[in-house]
């Protein structure tokens, strides 16, 4: 695609038709790079994600390259623990897109930011579904190269009696044949592949190609804040840097905690390496050790936590963008859970408990933009990001029916196709 095409195309926004086939409901997520909007399919009835470049990335000659990279590194990694992709294609109006399973759930960074830490048997399913999932990528000839949490959503699946997790996000992964072809074109200037805080010391220090044990590094970071609740080296990429060379080791799990076994410590402190040749062989290995470190058999992976409220309330996953309005400057986030009594989203600073503000977010089953009063319950911060637990404040009967039909309808869903068909549902209603 030449600039000059990629310049007459537009960002996709409510309302929107993308490929003549799917009618933009609301954005889901937006990054440096791409926008994802939840999209119902005009025929089918059925829901979507599609991912399409933003407006600066259209403009970028290895946009259009990487996304379609993206979809074809999907398409080789079928697995219950990977996003499904079904579509890639090129749209007149807003350029290349994909069209991803709607997924249903919150961020494992979401819930680390929440609550700090898991227990040892979440961490353990984590290591066996994550695990899963990068070793079946690896076993496609494919390396993630940005495993984090904000890269795995935990849902639950119909009829599961346990959460399943879901990685995401294949935007800089690697394909075998395409490894060293044109590398350079699909990197922006200035631009870093993958996060510095979960990226091997190989890259970060010596920029050196991506291997699979780069992934087991990344993998291994993952279940080390899993567990600790903070990542082994943080702060600036030069502060992660200069830690890195420096040869200071990560500090030790059970010095944080008592209930982690010292097996599973070292396990997952072997992962973390500096020498990627003193890591387990493979993911495969790496979660080997980890299960043989625990001898009870774990609980089922149910991270939904209690209600915000501290009542029986239904709270069920909702992601959308919103902002606070609180008198002292507007915050910018994300929804992430949504019941009738408030929200947990992710804001961009923090806010004091106890103070009344304003949420304006758009409804989950309408789509109207509403503004609620809501009282902040509770807030914890880690890097830069910021976890609020909301009350809504007598909200309308408007308000509390929209959101009462949408926790209904995504609570006695009966199979995976009615629950993402959320959209369908209510054009046929």
């Amino acid at each position: 695609m030449t600039k000059a095409i990629a310049a007459q195309h537009r960002e996709v926004g409510p309302s929107a038709i993308v490929d003549r086939r799917f009618v933009v409901k609301r954005e889901i997520a937006r990054g440096a790079m791409g926008v994802v909007v939840e999209a119902q399919h005009r025929t089918l009835g059925t829901t979507f994600a599609i991912k399409t470049l933003t407006e600066h990335a259209q403009s970028w000659p290895g946009g259009q390259p990487r996304l379609m990279r993206e979809g074809r590194a999907l398409a080789r990694c079928v697995h219950p623990n990977i996003v499904g992709v079904v579509d890639a294609a090129v749209c007149d109006v807003h350029g290349p897109f994909l069209a991803l399973e709607m997924l249903q759930g919150r961020s494992l960074a979401s819930l680390l930011l929440a609550r700090g830490r898991l227990t040892v048997a979440q961490t353990i399913r984590i290591t066996e579904q994550l695990g899963a999932a990068v070793h079946h990528a690896h076993r496609m000839g494919v390396l993630h190269r940005d495993l984090k949490p904000a890269n795995v959503i935990v849902g639950r699946e119909t009829n599961e009696a346990e959460d399943r997790l879901k990685l995401v996000d294949f935007g800089i992964a690697t394909i075998p044949e395409e490894h060293d072809v044109a590398r350079h074109k699909l990197t922006a200037i200035g631009e870093t592949l993958g996060t510095p805080e979960y990226m091997a010391p190989e890259h970060l220090v010596d920029s050196v190609p991506a291997t699979a044990l780069s992934d087991v590094y990344s993998l291994g970071v993952v279940l080390y804040e899993c567990l600790v609740g903070d990542v082994p080296y943080a702060g600036r990429p030069g502060v992660i840097f200069t830690s890195m060379i420096s040869g200071i080791e990560p500090p030790p799990i059970t010095g944080v905690r008592n209930d982690v076994p010292r097996k599973l410590e070292a396990a997952v402190l072997s992962a973390l390496a500096r020498d990627p040749a003193a890591r387990p062989a493979s993911i495969a290995e790496l979660v080997q050790a980890c299960l043989a470190a625990v001898s009870d058999e774990p609980a089922p992976l149910d991270l939904r936590g209690p209600d915000l409220m501290g009542r029986a309330v239904v709270r069920v996953p909702y992601v959308a963008p919103v902002r606070l309005l609180d008198g002292t400057g507007n915050s910018d986030g994300r929804t992430e859970d949504i019941s009738e009594g408030g929200l947990l989203l992710v804001a961009d600073r923090a806010v004091d408990e106890g103070r009344s503000l304003q949420v304006k977010l758009p409804l989950p089953s309408s789509g109207r933009v509403a503004t609620i009063d809501a009282v902040v319950r509770w807030c914890r911060g880690q890097r830069g990001r910021t976890a609020v637990g909301l009350a809504f404040s007598a909200p309308t009967p408007e308000v509390v029916d929209d959101i009462r039909q949408y926790t209904r309808y995504m609570t006695s869903a009966r199979d995976a196709r009615a629950r993402t068909d959320w959209g369908g549902a209510q054009r046929r209603s």
